[in-house]
């Protein structure tokens, strides 16, 4: 489960910014508002990138495990098949030998 965490800035400085290089207040704010806006809903916080981080870790894991016991599975069926062939070669040899 992922949760986005808000990413904050001083607007106050950023308006006065504006200002400063000549937009009107209402501009300013208007600015602000929609960078504030575009960072709520698309930009990923270290807290985030952590949290996906031990998401990865855990997947990682569980794909380990699961990787394990398909190979013992192979293994015993490997090991099924050798002794299957080893029995089909000792009928051949009893039926010819």
């Amino acid at each position: 489960k992922l949760t986005m965490t808000a990413v904050t800035f001083d607007t106050f400085e950023v308006i006065r910014n504006l200002q400063e290089a000549g937009l009107q207040e209402p501009a300013a704010k208007a600015v602000v508002d929609t960078i504030k806006n575009s960072f709520d809903d698309s930009v990923a916080t270290k807290a985030d990138i952590a949290e996906l981080k031990g998401d990865i870790a855990r997947l990682e894991a569980r794909l380990e495990s699961e990787i394990a016991k398909v190979e013992l599975r192979l293994l015993i069926k490997l090991g099924l098949m050798q002794v299957a062939t080893v029995g089909a070669i000792a009928a051949i040899i009893g039926i010819w030998g």
